[in-house]
């Protein structure tokens, strides 16, 4: 899947224009990059590539069981799975209502007999519910198999459990508004474009020669945007709750 064309407000667009001299310098970049090259050409793959690292999120439940791998259709615009878990649909709790093993009524009121030697279980022949409980419940763990994967060639999610329940699926999809990205990350996003947009314009520099009426080094416009990516994806690696890429 190919990213999606950024949707921007001419504020933020012109934000990022003043890493090439906006308002100052104009009319001289438009052989380069007009604004719709800009949103589509730096904006939209930026955007792509900060949702990799702070992926709006969707989640999903399935009903599953029976060992059969089934498929859905992914979300409009996803990236990847984020996390996923399964939910067993039976109960083992039998008589351990509290769900704390070492305290529940009805075991502190039966300690009469001798084999508990002061235990919230009994240690005579017959398995206490509590080993029961352990006992079952690491059965179900040794024969569970489930799995949730993304296939990105055909946009779908498939999913298998050997055992009935939910599959609770958080999905990490791409958001083509700017405006909907947290205020506290707004700032860290534009200067990750507007280095972007410095390196590439003066890669465009480099290969033409063109004379513009104001001079361009076009080394140093390079370098500086080099350092504003560096610093902002390393804070992108540093705070990113769900990463769904860490390149």
């Amino acid at each position: 899947m190919g990213y999606m064309v950024a949707q921007c407000t001419d504020a933020f667009l012109n934000s990022v224009k003043q890493g090439i001299g906006y308002p100052i310098i104009t009319d001289e970049f438009s052989f380069a990059f007009k604004d719709t090259d800009i949103i589509s050409l730096i904006i939209s793959p930026c955007l792509e590539t900060f949702h990799n690292f702070f992926p709006k999120q969707k989640v999903i439940d399935i009903s599953v069981g029976g060992g059969v791998e089934g498929s859905i259709d992914a979300p409009d615009n996803t990236l990847g799975i984020i996390h996923y878990d399964f939910v067993d649909n039976t109960s083992g709790a039998s008589n351990l209502n509290s769900g704390n093993p070492f305290f529940t009524a009805s075991q502190v009121s039966s300690f009469t007999s001798s084999y508990n030697y002061g235990t919230p279980f009994s240690y005579g022949k017959n398995l206490h519910s509590y080993q029961n409980v352990f006992y079952n419940k690491s059965m179900k763990q040794m024969n569970k198999v489930f799995y949730v994967k993304y296939n990105e060639d055909e946009d779908k999610i498939y999913y298998k459990s050997t055992l009935s329940g939910i599959l609770n699926i958080i999905v990490g999809v791409y958001d083509p508004v700017v405006a909907n990205i947290p205020k506290r990350l707004q700032r860290h996003f534009g200067n990750y474009c507007i280095g972007t947009l410095m390196c590439r314009f003066a890669e465009i520099m480099n290969l033409t020669d063109t004379d513009l009426p104001l001079a361009i080094n076009a080394d140093d416009l390079r370098d500086n945007g080099i350092d504003k990516i560096e610093v902002e994806m390393e804070y992108f690696r540093n705070n990113s709750t769900y990463a769904i890429m860490r390149g």
